[in-house]
């Protein structure tokens, strides 16, 4: 019986150690981010050239080029097109140094994703400058909130919909 018992609580423990691991090396790159940063979510089943798509990527364009650095979900669609409207930005400003780099200091963009588990559609986009792998999605939310200061949300389905409330509940207890 209490051999049982300290072997699931170990394997507790340890599960712990290595999620908090993880969240202080996805903290720890989202860190070297220039701030400030605007994190969008929307669904990764749209085509690039879907209307929400194009909207993301000319949106996130804009913003890149004010100086806001870009969190995404990683992922493709709208994730994708957000991601490249940043490097669409960093492109335009004519400095190709800063293309795949942190050390620009006016916009880059980052990707926060799941480990694939079977997630559909879910894979790293080829636009973000930097990507961090997650194991859980609490802690994937918790990143994709935790640094940036505004919040933009295009059509998705359940995940998107899942973060669209998280940051209403967050505003609503004001957090």
């Amino acid at each position: 019986m209490f051999g049982r018992r300290l072997r699931v609580y170990c394997k507790f423990l340890r599960s712990l150690a290595l999620t908090n691991g993880r969240l202080l090396r996805g903290m720890w790159k989202l860190t070297k981010l220039p701030q400030p940063a605007i994190t969008f979510f929307g669904g990764s089943r749209l085509t690039s050239d879907s209307l929400y798509s194009v909207k993301a990527m000319d949106l996130a364009e804009k913003l890149a080029v004010k100086g806001f650095s870009i969190i995404t979900g990683g992922g493709s669609g709208v994730m994708e097109a957000a991601n490249m409207g940043a490097m669409k930005a960093v492109q335009k400003s004519g400095n190709k140094e800063d293309i795949n780099s942190f050390n620009s200091k006016r916009m880059s963009s980052m990707g926060i994703g799941i480990l694939n588990l079977g997630t559909p559609g879910e894979k790293e986009n080829k636009y973000v400058h930097d990507y961090i792998t997650m194991y859980h999605f609490f802690s994937r939310k918790w990143l994709l909130v935790r640094y940036s200061i505004g919040f933009v949300v295009f059509p998705g389905g359940f995940g998107t919909l899942d973060e669209f409330f998280e940051i209403i509940t967050l505003i609503q207890c004001n957090r």
